[in-house]
């Protein structure tokens, strides 16, 4: 049986099932959807549709419409359309059924389910600040002239009338703003980048500058999530209002403020053209516009100058930085300060007109250079000088000349400076607005200036000059360094002093030989001179006494006579023979006798025996010494009265003249003095073979020292000298004598202070030695030929110094010392006596320094002695 059969498709050819479900998908709320459905018969049999399609249970959606269908009566295999207009109500899940009638027999009502999902849509709408809506792609124009240079703002408020959230893009400068023409925006800030559907709103705000007077503008592009309006375009255009500004630069001091000086640097000549330019700068937002100027209506207060003329490049200086220039040529009238003003006149409101005092200084041809001041200074080596030099530059009549350059020089050698700027003995300098040239601090050299006699040194000269003029000189003086001098006079003086000291204290005369070397009348050996040599040193000595001469005398005139008599006299007539020679000397005449006998020496068998009685002595000693580049000549002399009581006492006194000449070539140094000592001794025989001798002695000294090779200055010294010791003398056989001794030595001299040549105080200083020498002398007496005698003999001391001279140590190594407080000293020798002349050739060695390890001293002499 044939029947209709009813398809619903979308799109055609799809088949939709009775009762299924027409998917749509995601679907924009509020955008209405339109559905084109067909309708087939698949039967054998016409198939009839009932009216028009219908829809039920509407959910979130609006069923706008649905149209009839095509025709409602659809053979086999005929098909027909309706249309479906929806609009989903608001975001989610939407649906509606869909029903279509018909004939079928089995699906009489053709049920469908038309869902899916509705999704929202933004829309953007845009305000401006300014007034009115604007549209995507519209201009914004800004209602009257805002300021040029000042900072405006304008908001526009997003309002957002679509379903869904509107989404902002946060807009920037670089990425959102182009093409401005005369403006700058600053920034834009936007307060939030989310706009709720239904009417949310948010504002952004733009800040710019119009930049010069005359129209702007800016585009500006905000991205949005709006589906069609997704760049929105606006055009913002205004006209900004400016004003000019003024700013004048001197190309002779830089930036100028209205009413202040261009103070021109350096000096111009007079009468010679020179010119100043003015850079005129508009730093406002108008044109500037400048009054052409002239030297009638620009320029007053002429002073020392006449202005020639003035060019201005331009009246009108573009806004925003724009310039122009304006040189001003004038000409100083004669040397010295000049000054002008200038007035310039512009448009500017509030610097009109702009103001310029104009000064400089003219500078006269230099025909003079003169000393200032600094000359006559002066410093000790190496030490500042108090002033700078200052040299002085004038022009014909006697202005200061500024901008020559003067060169200082000193002299390249000798005593000179050295100048701080330039760390050597010259500098440039040059010379200021009053003509002046002021050196920089100076420093003498390390070379002090010649002495030039008296206090005085020799001064140097350090030169001023300038091209095209005659050099001046500035007189300096490097003073010695007076610390330097004080201590090597000082030391000058205490190696004098200490070289003689020990030449003194080590010449003293041997008293107790005066006690033990015969009797009174029986003395050897008491007169006659000697020559002795060392490697340095040569010397000659002297002793002489008046007892032994005149007796050597009466028993050369008498001697026959004499010796007759003793040979035929009885006992009582040789003591008359006595008695009678003394009564013809009374300068001789003794106080008491010795026994016969105690004397028997050859040469004085047959002589009266005189016991006591007074005597006078002399001895001294003229040496020259030289060591290396030094030399020294010294005479030392001693003289003496004594009382002799029989041979236990020897009492009297003594004076001491020493003369001593120092110079050392090498150092140019040289020191001279005469001293004078004077005292009583005593030498005591306390046993048969034991003496002691004591003697003290107190002087002066008057001396000459030249320590810096440049002059010669006095001072003196005060001195005295204890000395006491105890001798032995004992014969161990008829050869053998060992003579042990101790003895005990304290020198003091004192050296006064004193001023010398160039006003320096010289403080005084001390000088003493203590000693204590004590040890055997071992000698022996070997007959050769007939008389001839050899004397060889050996000592050993120990030296204890308890106090030491200050010095340098002395040029005669026989007089040397040692830093150790206790040494020992070796001395050996031999003398050989000419027969008949009594003449003596002695040998003598030493070696001094035994333990002591700082010291080493050792030498030969060769002496002779002949009587006289």
């Amino acid at each position: 049986v044939a029947s209709p059969e009813i398809d619903l498709q979308r799109p055609a050819a799809t088949s939709l099932a009775d009762g299924g479900t027409d998917a749509q998908g995601s679907v924009a709320v509020g955008v209405q959807q339109v559905l084109t459905y067909t309708v087939e018969n698949t039967g054998t049999a016409t198939l009839t549709l009932s009216g028009t399609p219908a829809s039920a249970a509407a959910s979130n959606v609006s069923v706008d419409s649905i149209s009839a269908p095509g025709t409602s009566s659809l053979a086999a295999s005929a098909s027909t359309t309706f249309t479906v207009a929806y609009t989903p109500t608001a975001a989610g899940a939407f649906s509606f059924e869909l029903d279509v009638d018909s004939d079928d027999a089995d699906e009489g009502t053709y049920d469908l389910t038309v869902s899916g999902t509705a999704t929202g849509s933004a829309e953007i709408g845009v305000g401006s600040s300014s007034g009115g809506t604007l549209e995507d792609g519209d201009t914004d124009t800004i209602p009257g002239t805002p300021s040029a240079g000042s900072a405006n703002v304008i908001t526009y408020t997003f309002t957002n009338s679509g379903s869904d959230t509107l989404n902002i893009t946060t807009p920037t400068v670089a990425g959102n703003i182009s093409n401005e023409t005369n403006v700058v925006v600053n920034g834009l800030t936007l307060a939030s980048n989310t706009v709720a559907s239904g009417g949310g709103t948010t504002t952004l705000e733009i800040s710019y500058t119009p930049q010069a007077s005359g129209a702007y503008s800016f585009d500006l592009q905000v991205a949005n999530t709006d589906a069609d309006e997704s760049l929105f375009n606006i055009t913002v255009a205004g006209t900004a209002s400016g004003t000019p500004e003024i700013e004048v630069s001197s190309s002779a001091s830089g930036a100028l403020s209205d009413g202040g000086t261009d103070s021109i640097a350096g000096a111009i000549t007079p009468g010679t053209a020179t010119s100043v330019t003015y850079t005129i700068t508009n730093s406002g937002t108008d044109v500037l516009t400048l009054d052409a100027p002239s030297v009638a209506s620009s320029i007053s207060n002429q002073s020392n100058v006449t202005v020639d003329s003035l060019s201005l490049a331009a009246t009108s200086v573009a806004s925003g930085g724009g310039t122009t220039t304006l040189q001003v040529d004038y000409t100083a009238t004669a040397g010295g300060a000049y000054g002008f003003d200038l007035s310039l006149g512009s448009d500017d409101a509030d610097e009109d007109p702009f103001d310029i005092s104009v000064t400089g200084t003219a500078q006269s041809v230099a025909s003079g250079l003169s000393v200032q001041s600094g000359s006559g200074q002066v410093a000790e080596v190496g030490a500042p000088f108090a002033a700078p030099l200052v040299a002085l530059v004038t022009d014909s009549g006697g202005a200061g000349v500024a901008g020559v350059d003067v060169t200082f020089a000193a002299p390249a050698s000798g005593a000179s400076v050295v100048f701080a700027s330039t760390g050597t003995r010259t500098e440039t300098v040059t010379t200021g607005a009053d003509g002046t040239a002021t050196s920089s601090a100076m420093t003498a050299n390390d070379t002090a200036s010649s002495y030039a006699g008296g206090s005085t040194l020799t001064s140097y000269d350090v030169s001023a000059s300038a091209t095209g003029l005659s050099s001046v000189n500035f007189a300096l003086t490097n003073d010695r360094d007076a610390e330097a001098d004080i201590q090597k006079t000082q030391e000058v003086i205490a190696a004098f002093v200490s070289n003689r000291a020990n030449t003194i204290v080590s010449n003293q005369p041997d008293l107790v030989s005066r006690l033990t070397q015969g009797g009174l009348a029986r003395q050897q050996g008491r007169n006659g001179f000697g020559l002795r040599a060392t490697s340095n040193r040569r010397s000659a000595t002297f002793r002489f006494s008046l007892r032994a001469l005149l007796e050597e005398a009466r028993r050369r005139n008498d001697g026959s006579r004499w010796r007759e008599s003793l040979r035929t006299a009885e006992a009582g007539a040789e003591a008359a023979a006595e008695d009678a020679i003394a009564a013809r000397s009374p300068a001789l005449r003794f106080s008491a006798t010795e026994p016969a006998g105690s004397e028997t020496t050859e040469a004085h068998v047959f002589a009266p025996v005189i016991a006591s009685g007074w005597d006078f002595w002399a001895e001294g000693t003229y040496a020259v010494t030289e060591n290396g580049n030094f030399e020294s000549r010294s005479g030392l002399f001693f003289a003496g009265v004594d009382y002799r009581w029989s041979d236990k006492v020897v009492l009297g006194v003594m004076g001491q003249l020493d003369i001593t000449d120092e110079d050392n070539s090498a150092a140019g140094t040289s020191a001279s003095g005469t001293g004078w000592m004077a005292g009583p001794y005593v030498v005591v025989r306390l046993d048969q073979n034991l003496y002691l001798d004591v003697a003290a002695t107190y002087g002066q000294s008057s001396n000459t020292v030249n320590a810096l090779g440049l002059f010669e200055d006095d001072f003196d010294t005060e001195r005295f000298l204890l000395q006491g010791g105890l001798t032995g003398d004992f014969k161990l056989d008829a050869r053998t004598t060992i003579s042990p001794f101790a003895r005990l030595i304290y020198y003091y001299e004192k050296q006064e202070s004193y001023t010398d040549t160039l006003g320096r105080v010289i403080p005084s200083q001390e000088f003493d030695l203590g000693r204590f020498e004590f040890g055997p002398r071992v000698s022996w007496q070997l007959a050769l030929d007939g008389n001839t005698q050899l004397s060889p003999y050996l000592s050993f001391s120990g030296i204890y110094d308890f106090n030491k001279l200050q010095g340098a140590n002395p040029t005669d190594a026989t007089l040397a010392s040692s830093q150790s407080d206790f040494r020992g000293r070796l001395e050996a020798g031999a003398t050989f006596v000419v027969p008949d002349r009594g003449i003596k050739i002695a040998f003598e060695g030493f070696y001094d320094g035994i333990g002591a390890s700082d010291f080493e001293s050792y030498g030969a002499s060769l002496n002779i002695h002949i009587p006289f």
